[in-house]
């Protein structure tokens, strides 16, 4: 257990050491970039690019140009019927003569709403500060803000886009997602989608945009960026998969992410972690019991699962699913378990030699030193070895048996014994040995059979296995005597068991006769039958000493029905019993039972039950502990029923149930023991002899009934009683006789 927590441990640190160095990171994004590659997928032709390419710079001469051009272009765009125009170029300063105006004109007279970039940067001539870059305020308020700002990885590639950008003490939206419209659309960053392929993303050269040389067709309705796409302009951003894509290629990948539904979201960290986490344990438990080849082959379809698995739930939907931190979890646990494995061969190895070496030391010294005598006979029935215990039981030195016949060794006084059969299981040969000195001894004897198989090893000549037979023979003249001394002392125990039951009914009938006279004389007190008593004390005093009296002779009555039944005295006296009239008889009873009052006490007896063949005293003090036992251990306002009914084999039941305190599943066999009540007798609520159901537990069985109790804790208790069926009287089939003519008739 503690090199297993130790093994978790590891292997989190591990996990966690390797992702804060960058190689958990590294993994995902290499997987990540396989994955754009195998799977490309074309963009939605939604987004047009406007290139300012190498082209159209040899035509129109030396950058920066006119913004003449940029509102002629901006103008021919309006005309075509674009949805919005993303102008990715830095209009932050005033440029000389009336190009200013003419762009503002043109922005301000679209029907295409203009997107222009705002971007923060290191200034180099201010000390290292940031400095931040807007279009110029006439230009801005005629135009959309977008922020074209990009954070590379740690890697230096940029994978992230963020959907808003903090500027001065607000935010502002990226250039994508304003550009499409999709600012409302949330808040968070997210991945690029680098399979869209660049190439599918419809362009326009600029210069052929001024000459509307351009199909009208491929720019209506859709989102236009204008933007510099030339080399030589140096707007270029390092990417993954293309290696470098320029500033509006990168800003068109990001708008057709979102088209797309490919806007690909980040996974939290530690549900990553926690989740390889989990599957390194489940998998650590597997390739330690995992032999290493089938160990090796899973890992392999593990990893190569793992990786298909992540690279198609991403190409299918925009989810982050990295799976670095789960392939070094599972590789982590499939050199755990390798090494273990390594280390439990090792130890094999080991013991095995150790074994081979103290083997035929250890068996002798075991042998020699069990008190058990052995002896090892080939197939041909020759001895082959014995202990020093079958030396000392045969009373012959070792050297004299050994390639003996076994036969003559083992001499049974009976001569039908045989020891040509292996005891089956665990049967004995019980028998006397003659031993040397014409005397014998009572032993046990063990006959087996072993085999012992050729070995594997190089220089194994033997191709079938040695067969042997073992006696184990044990001296058992000290068990005899034991037997014979066990034998009498569990005759005296009888008898003094029997002693005590006959003291005890004696004394219990001692004791009634001295409590009959304390039960008749408080009675007749306490009725005040020879006049009033005179104080009101004098009479609680009698009612005290009634109920303890009768309390007492309950409980010694009790004692002498139990001493009756462990005397075997109690006798069954059958006769034909009304299961009515009894349990009418024992209802009218146990209303006068303490706390019958408060309780809401119900028979019923089912119209086919009659009459029974038994003994109807037993009967009646069975239901009437019973009963007790209910009314005493149910609640204020609770419910006792007594019920009869037959059973679908004919038998009667009597029933008595309740819904009081119930009896624990442990405990409902002992309550049935003489003088066991479930709770501890310092904290007991409730007062008895303890005997009540081991009494009825007797009587049941000494009218040859079955009984069974079903309890639960707080919801009450069902004892079912039931008499077979070859004494049950269905109704309908009793004869009423008139008694009064059998008299006349014997007259």
């Amino acid at each position: 257990m503690v090199l297993k927590r130790l093994h978790i441990i590891g292997m989190a640190a591990l996990l966690l050491g390797l992702y804060a160095v960058g190689v958990v990171p590294g993994i995902d994004r290499a997987l990540n970039d396989l994955r754009y590659l195998l799977m490309p997928r074309d963009a939605t032709g939604q987004v047009v690019i406007v290139q300012i390419d190498s082209n159209s710079l040899k035509q129109l001469g030396e950058w920066p140009w006119s913004r003449s051009l940029h509102a002629k272009a901006i103008n021919n765009l309006a005309a075509a019927g674009v949805s919005r125009i993303g102008v990715d170029i830095d209009f932050s300063s005033p440029s000389s003569g009336d190009a200013d105006k003419d762009l503002i004109t043109a922005v301000s007279n679209s029907p295409a709403r203009i997107v222009l970039p705002v971007f923060k940067q290191w200034s180099s001539t201010r000390g290292g500060e940031v400095t931040t870059t807007m279009p110029m305020r006439d230009l801005a308020e005629f135009t959309l803000l977008g922020s074209v700002n990009v954070s590379p990885a740690t890697d230096g590639l940029v994978r992230e886009y963020d959907r808003l950008h903090t500027w001065h003490e607000s935010f502002v939206p990226s250039f994508a997602t304003e550009l499409i419209g999709r600012t409302t659309a949330g808040t968070r960053s997210f991945y690029l989608d680098y399979s869209i392929r660049p190439e599918t993303i419809p362009r326009v050269s600029f210069v052929d945009l001024l000459r509307n040389d351009v199909d009208a067709s491929l720019l209506k309705d859709k989102y236009v960026i204008i933007g510099a796409t030339a080399l030589e302009l140096g707007d270029e951003i390092a990417v993954p998969t293309y290696g470098a894509l320029s500033g509006p290629e990168l800003q068109a990948i990001a708008a057709e992410s979102i088209l797309l539904n490919r806007a690909i979201t980040k996974t939290d960290t530690y549900v990553v972690l926690g989740i390889a986490l989990l599957i390194g344990v489940v998998f650590s438990g597997l390739f330690v019991r995992m032999p290493y080849v089938r160990g090796t082959i899973i890992y392999v379809t593990a990893g190569v699962t793992i990786v298909t698995a992540g690279m198609f739930a991403q190409s299918f939907f925009p989810i982050d699913a990295p799976v670095g931190a789960t392939l070094i979890t599972t590789g982590y646990c499939f050199i755990y378990g390798l090494t273990r494995q390594i280390d439990t061969q090792a130890l094999l190895v080991f013991k095995r030699s150790a074994e081979i070496r103290e083997r035929r030391a250890l068996t002798q010294a075991i042998a020699d030193n069990s008190l058990t005598g052995i002896v090892v006979a080939d197939h041909m029935g020759k001895v082959r070895f014995v202990n020093k215990a079958a030396t000392e039981i045969l009373n012959v030195p070792q050297k004299e048996l050994l390639e003996r016949d076994v036969a003559k060794v083992i001499l049974p006084d009976d001569g039908d014994v045989s020891f040509d059969e292996p005891t089956r299981g665990p049967a004995k040969i019980y028998t006397t040995l003659k031993i040397s000195g014409d005397t014998s001894l009572p032993v046990e004897i063990v006959v087996s059979n072993i085999s012992i198989k050729p070995e594997n090893g190089r220089f194994e000549r033997r191709t079938f296995a040695r067969q042997f037979t073992v006696y184990a023979i044990t001296d058992i003249s000290v068990y005899k005597q034991t037997e014979e001394v066990l034998s009498r002392a569990a005759e005296q125990a009888i008898e003094a068991n029997r002693s005590k039951s006959e003291f005890i009914a004696n004394m219990s009938h001692e004791l009634r006769t001295p409590l009959n006279a304390i039960l008749g004389f408080s009675e007749t007190i306490k009725s005040e039958i020879y006049g009033p008593i005179g104080s009101e004390k004098y009479r609680s005093y009698a009612e005290d000493i009634f109920t303890s009296g009768a309390h007492l002779l309950a409980i010694i009555n009790d004692l002498l029905e139990v001493s009756r039944l462990a005397a075997g005295k109690t006798q069954v006296h059958a006769d034909v019993v009304d299961i009515k009239d009894t349990v009418n008889e024992c209802m009218r009873i146990a209303t006068g039972y303490p706390g019958a009052g408060l309780l809401d006490l119900t028979s019923h007896v089912d119209e086919d039950v009659e009459t029974i063949w038994t003994d109807g005293r037993i009967v009646k003090q069975i239901i009437l502990n019973l009963l007790s036992n209910a009314i005493k251990f149910t609640p204020e306002n609770g419910k006792v029923t007594l019920s009869a009914c037959l059973t679908d084999d004919g038998s009667t039941e009597i029933v008595v149930e309740d819904n009081g305190i119930g009896i624990p599943a442990d405990q409902i066999e002992r309550v049935m023991e003489p003088f066991h009540q479930v709770e501890g007798a310092l904290r007991r609520n409730y007062h008895g002899s303890g005997l009540g159901l081991h009494l009825v537990k007797s009587q049941v069985s000494l009218l040859e009934a079955i009984m069974r109790i079903e309890s639960q804790i707080r919801k009450g208790t069902r004892i079912s009683i039931r008499f077979p069926a070859g004494s049950t009287v269905k109704a309908g089939k009793v004869v009423q006789i008139d008694r009064s003519i059998l008299k006349q008739s014997a007259n």
